[in-house]
């Protein structure tokens, strides 16, 4: 009964409704009103227009609450007496071309749409740039230094300079501009853009490449899990069309891979999971994180959820291996699941039967090193050694760009300056407030918690908001979410990419929990977490039958024809 009761959609349903609450009433008591339209559209406060959502009695925050505990009790009801059914999606693995095309195509309409979206004169933070009478954006006031150490990239060295903490965006950008700035000034790209600065089109460049290809590496994942063409489509215009590629698109920053990231975190969480990779793919894994760090400190990201998704891997039940020498083949089709993909099916632990080397379910020399599976498991106790051993290669290369960078400032500059916890005191607040005892301690814990919860709740609500809907369609419709183990050859994969996006969005609430400084463009990280599996969840529902599939599409797409009209008409945000 209480193993019925867990699995559950309505279980987990109320639980996420019970915390969303919470984390309203944490807000509440702070008497701090939120903007759920995004920073600056909400107008001033005690007017009467004002659209925030100001502080209410905790009773009528309750009543919402049960409300919404009987509307589930409800669902729960109907869910517990209807059988659910699978329908398995066939994952495709699209061609990296097209891929590509559809990211850049992507990037550049949705950038010149919304250089139609209106732009106060004078705005926080920035200055506008009008092209024409028609066209504008806001530059963001950091742009300037970007700007400028392109063009002198060795200030970054200098005693307290910002930015000196990522110094591969600053060699990145420099090198754009002696390579791609002439090209654009001789040609006037930079003036038909309003800027007589040489660096502004190769860092605007950056911004574009950095939107493709999370926009492409978005479609290649949910193409692989077998989500329709018009639900990417759908949710990749969201991806792309948003406040944080609203305000950043035309002015240099590094804000874009505050998308990036979390899509380049499930796809290395996804490939873990049904791969084996070796000491040495994993020395490259790590160092590629490791100066991605230098570039974004949230690559970190990436990182932390490899090594967890490692650490389950290891720590299931795992077969024997059994080294038997396979001959060479090919790399197998997408069909073809490796021996670690049974790990994270949940199969990890069953007696193997011998089949050809290449055949369907069995590892071949593309995806083991050498290694076939046998019958039988290893205690979790002895595979601790080689895990530790893995993780410890993994976390040191990841660790040595960023070393060997403080390394080079100090024998330089003197000192190492990071800007992020000298300022905003980020990640180093939680051992500070500990120094002052356990009483401020557990304030500011508290505070970072109501913090938090205000900008997930005033980033996620839409897509949060469309994907429980979309999960009560499931409930109602009987269609069941998650591949059974052996399912079919997709199986694996689709679970392994399921679990790696939940623990993304795990990871990325813990970090924006630590780092104890909290922006609007910054907690938009959940959100291409939520698309991942909003994608997901509408592509099964719609899966269903011919009349939800209508539904679903047409539902998605009105929802998105708003969402992108309400950016192209609406004022802000501008940072």
């Amino acid at each position: 009964m209480l193993s019925a009761i867990r699995t559950m959609y309505t279980t987990w349903l109320l639980a996420i409704w019970c915390g969303c609450v919470a984390a309203w009433v944490l807000v509440d008591r702070r008497g701090v009103a939120m903007c759920v339209f995004g920073w600056l559209r909400c107008g001033d406060r005690g007017t009467g227009g004002s659209l925030w959502l100001e502080p209410m009695p905790v009773a009528r925050i309750a009543m919402i609450w049960l409300a919404g505990v009987v509307l589930l009790a409800a669902l729960g009801w109907v869910e517990a007496r209807r059988r659910k059914a699978d329908v398995p999606l066939a994952g495709r693995a699209p061609r990296i071309r097209t891929v590509a095309l559809v990211g850049v195509a992507g990037t550049l309409a949705a950038a010149h749409l919304l250089l139609l979206a209106p732009v106060w004169d004078t705005v926080p933070c920035g200055e506008t740039i009008r092209i024409n009478s028609a066209l504008a954006y806001p530059l963001n006031c950091d742009s300037g230094q970007f700007l400028e150490l392109a063009h002198d990239p060795g200030m970054v060295l200098d005693t307290g300079n910002t930015r000196q903490s990522r110094p591969g965006y600053v060699f990145l950008s420099a090198a754009a501009t002696a390579v791609v700035g002439p090209v654009a000034s001789a040609v006037g790209l930079d003036r038909a853009y309003g800027s007589d600065d040489s660096a502004y089109v190769p860092l605007v460049l950056i911004n574009l490449l950095i939107a493709a290809a999370t926009l492409a590496l978005f479609c290649w994942l949910l193409r692989r899990l077998g989500v329709s063409w018009v639900v990417v489509g759908l949710t990749g215009t969201s991806l792309m069309v948003n406040d944080v590629t609203k305000a950043y698109y035309w002015s240099p920053h590094q804000q874009m891979f505050a998308l990036f990231v979390p899509v380049v975190a499930i796809a290395v969480g996804a490939w873990l999971l049904t791969r084996q990779p070796s000491p040495r793919q994993l020395a490259v894994l790590g160092l590629s994180l490791g100066l991605s760090m230098l570039v974004y400190g949230s690559f970190i990201v990436p990182l932390a959820v490899a090594g967890l998704l490692m650490g389950y891997a290891a720590l299931r039940r795992a077969p024997v291996p059994t080294t038997v020498t396979l001959p060479r083949q090919r790399r197998h089709a997408p069909s073809e699941v490796s021996a670690p993909a049974l790990v994270a099916s949940g199969q990890a632990g069953t007696a193997a039967v011998p089949q050809p080397a290449g055949a369907a379910g069995t590892p071949d020399a593309a995806t083991t090193p050498r290694e076939s599976t046998g019958g039988g498991t290893v205690p979790w106790p002895r595979r601790l050694p080689r895990l530790a051993g893995r993780l410890a290669v993994l976390g040191a290369v990841a660790a040595a760009p960023s070393l060997a960078w403080i390394a080079v400032c100090v024998a330089v500059a003197g000192s190492y300056y990071n800007h992020e916890t000298v300022v905003y005191h980020e990640f180093v607040w939680l051992p500070e407030a500990l120094r002052e005892g356990g009483a401020a301690f557990a304030q500011a814990v508290a505070d970072a918690t109501a913090e938090t919860s205000q900008q997930l709740i005033e980033v996620g609500w839409p897509w949060a908001g469309a994907l429980g809907l979309l999960v009560a369609a499931a409930v109602v419709t009987g269609v069941r979410l998650v591949p059974p183990a052996g399912a079919g050859p997709d199986a694996p994969v689709q679970r392994a990419a399921l679990l790696a996006t939940a623990v993304t969005g795990a990871v990325t609430v813990l970090f924006l929990f630590g780092m104890g400084f909290w922006a609007y463009r910054i907690t938009y990280n959940i959100v291409p977490v939520l698309l991942v599996a909003l994608a997901w969840v509408a592509t099964k529902v719609a899966a269903g039958s011919t009349a939800a599939r209508w539904a679903v599409h047409v539902a998605l797409g009105a929802a998105t024809v708003a969402w992108v009209a309400f950016q192209v008409l609406s004022h802000g945000p501008y940072s």
